[in-house]
């Protein structure tokens, strides 16, 4: 079964604001006690999700769809422009914000390895951060490709029509390069890394020391079904892709409630402010309803 994103055609109520194309993606590995994802947390200076906890991503980038780009891939496959695009925003994403290289280097089967990753991170990563270079000049120099397979399409989230700072955002799901060390470069947008459990930040946030957006904490509880890798990637790659964009229902204050459909396939349909961290608790509960 092949599982593939919707595209989007919305139709929102005058005055919404555009929903700019996003990409995370969820990196995972075989830990010790059971499966783990790579997250890091916002810091809390950030305007968008500071103090909360994600996992890497970000805009997609005029050159992620771009035809240098395009020629870095390797085996070609039969993806859209905009797909395409997403996915290599999900891999830059993750070399930018954790170091991960999700690639290999011309001529050369493997993955690339940490002793590889390492020189190339030392000599880019702070240039590709201060935007003196962009990733396509980074990987045309180092001779690096990229298999867009390696990528799964795990989810699909929408802002709400009443944020005023929209995302259409497509995570992904990847096996962990073999060997490959994560880490920070600096603490600006991001203070703190980490391999987890989905089951333990989870518990974290029922324990009310983990703060979680709704979209986040959604997708951990489908990633949690899964034991391993090779078990995530399976359910991944059969189970269809819903786009979900949250609706806001009910009166104005605590009442209000952020409800998803049910075919979306998460487990959970609703929540209400008082269950969302603060800020997205107040903001479902405060924000004046788009005119339908």
């Amino acid at each position: 079964m092949t599982v593939a994103f919707e595209d989007v055609r919305e139709n929102p109520p005058a005055g919404v604001a555009p929903a700019r194309p996003a990409a995370s993606v969820l990196v995972v590995r075989d830990g010790g006690e059971g499966l783990e994802v790579l997250v890091v947390l916002r810091s809390r200076a950030m305007r968008f999700a500071g103090g909360m906890l994600v996992f890497p991503g970000g805009r997609v980038d005029a050159a992620d769809a771009g035809a240098r780009l395009a020629c870095r891939q390797h085996p070609r496959r039969a993806l859209k422009i905009a797909e395409r695009a997403f996915r290599f925003a999900a891999i830059r994403e993750a070399f930018e914000e954790a170091g991960l290289l999700l690639g290999a280097r011309h001529g050369n089967a493997r993955a690339v390895g940490e002793a590889l990753r390492r020189r190339i991170e030392r000599r880019h990563r702070a240039r590709l951060l201060s935007g003196g270079l962009s990733f396509v000049t980074l990987a045309e120099r180092e001779g690096l490709r990229f298999d867009l397979g390696t990528l799964v399409p795990f989810a699909h989230w929408v802002t709400p029509w009443e944020s005023p700072k929209r995302f259409d955002t497509r995570f992904y799901l990847a096996p962990a390069p073999a060997g490959q060390r994560a880490g920070l470069i600096d603490a600006i947008e991001n203070t703190h890394l980490s391999w987890r459990r989905p089951t333990e930040i989870l518990e974290a946030w029922q324990a009310g020391e983990q703060p979680l957006m709704f979209p986040t904490r959604l997708n951990l509880m489908k990633l949690a079904r899964a034991r391993t890798v090779e078990e995530a990637l399976a359910f991944a790659r059969r189970t269809p892709i819903h786009c979900v964009r949250p609706e806001i229902v009910g009166p104005k204050g605590e009442g209000r409630r952020l409800v998803i459909p049910e075919s979306a396939g998460f487990g959970v349909c609703e929540a209400r402010s008082d269950e969302l961290d603060p800020v997205e608790g107040y903001f479902v509960a405060e924000a004046p309803l788009a005119a339908s």
